[in-house]
């Protein structure tokens, strides 16, 4: 069987167990991205702002999923 190398940083995080943020902020871009630009609308302010929040702190949201979510816990793949 061909070695494809060493895992990527990717790769290697999953296999530890984490979760990374990048997938979720992407899934709250996509549901923003869903909704009308409506800053009168609660859920589409509430996805926004949350967007918009973890964007700008993404090593501290990476901190919290690494301390909140377990190896074996349930999570989107």
């Amino acid at each position: 069987m061909e070695s494809r190398g060493p895992p990527t940083p990717l790769e290697r995080h999953r296999y530890l167990g984490g979760m990374k943020v990048e997938p979720i902020l992407a899934e709250l871009n996509r549901q923003r991205a869903d909704l009308t630009k409506d800053p009168t609308d609660i859920e589409w302010f509430a996805l926004h702002h949350a967007f918009c929040f973890i964007s700008y702190h993404l090593a501290d949201f990476q901190k919290y999923l690494d301390e909140v979510v377990k190896p074996g816990d349930p999570r989107p793949e």
